[in-house]
């Protein structure tokens, strides 16, 4: 039987990864960069991977 962690312990998430979002928001609300649907991300990513 497998366990989850996120059902079994409580980790916290690093401190440096709210720094990212931090950074992303107020990317965000300055416009220098934007959010896109997950289905057009995915079809960037492979135009730029293949």
């Amino acid at each position: 039987m497998g366990h989850s962690l996120s059902a079994t312990e409580n980790i916290p998430s690093p401190v440096w990864h709210g720094e990212i979002l931090v950074q992303r928001e107020n990317a965000l609300r300055q416009g220098s960069d934007h959010l896109s649907a997950w289905d057009t991300a995915k079809a960037n990513i492979r135009k730029r991977v293949c």
